[in-house]
């Protein structure tokens, strides 16, 4: 696999293989995966069991015990099971975070299931009794001017998916505008995240798992780059590990621009 590799990702190949199970490590990385690196923001902390840095031409990891919690979801919050968009029917919750929550839902049409992705900001907006979605009521909190921006950065982050068509890629089918909010139905494939994974073994990955994870990360993440693009959101909980092994980058809630991103 390694022999069809191009571009940055095949020349990092080499350093990564340098990197350890435990203890500290810095490796030099080529200039143009360094290039790549540092217009991304790259996370790996916490529960990951490693803490990363790019910058000067050093990637550096370092094995770390720290240890955070997710905010507890609300079921109360989501859509009930048999709950109809259009062509899908929602089947179950799959997660839910502080922006949405994403169903498992299955398409009438094809008979397949999708992974539907909801707009809810908690902090900003509720579900009433009738499953819209409204922006907290009270004077001044700029909770409704919250919700309208994010709302319109969901469909952006939708529309900005649906151009790519790559293995190590989301792939977004559609997107559809209902109960006040909106939603992006997405491939739906069995798995886990990488922090999930990362929980279930000691905080850790070996050497040859570490290559086959984000060797197939950086390959998507060129795509996204060449596209004029940044993710500008790199972290287990956005790296998927399908059943098979095969890594995507998902949640692209941050995606911007390239050349907007440069002028922040």
């Amino acid at each position: 696999d390694q022999a069809r590799l191009r571009g940055p990702v095949a020349s990092a190949a080499a350093d990564f293989r340098r990197i350890p199970r435990y203890g500290a490590h810095s490796c030099p990385i080529p200039d143009r995966v360094r290039l790549q690196l540092s217009r991304e923001r790259l996370t790996l902390t916490g529960d990951t069991g490693f803490t990363a840095s790019a910058g000067a031409g050093i990637f550096t990891f370092r094995r770390t015990m720290t240890t955070h919690s997710m905010p507890a979801a609300q079921s109360s919050n989501a859509l009930p099971v048999d709950t109809r968009l259009e062509e899908y029917v929602i089947q179950s919750v799959l997660g839910i975070g502080g922006f949405g929550i994403t169903y498992l839902a299955r398409d009438t049409r094809l008979g397949s299931l999708v992974a539907l992705k909801e707009y809810f900001p908690h902090a900003y907006a509720q579900r009433d009794s009738t499953n819209t979605i409204r922006p907290n009521s009270g004077a001044d909190t700029g909770d409704a001017e919250n919700y309208r921006w994010g709302l319109q950065e969901f469909l952006k982050e939708a529309r900005a998916l649906a151009q790519f068509k790559h293995t190590n890629i989301v792939r977004v089918l559609r997107f559809l505008e209902a109960n006040g909010t909106a939603y992006m139905a997405m491939e739906y494939e069995e798995g886990e995240s990488l922090s999930g994974f990362l929980a279930r073994h000691g905080g850790f990955l070996s050497e040859p798992l570490l290559l086959n994870v984000f060797l197939p990360v950086l390959n998507g993440l060129q795509a996204v780059h060449d596209a004029g693009l940044l993710h500008l959101d790199i972290k287990p909980d956005n790296i998927y590990l399908r059943r098979n092994g095969v890594p995507m980058l998902i949640d692209f809630g941050s995606t911007r621009q390239r050349s907007t991103a440069n002028r922040s």
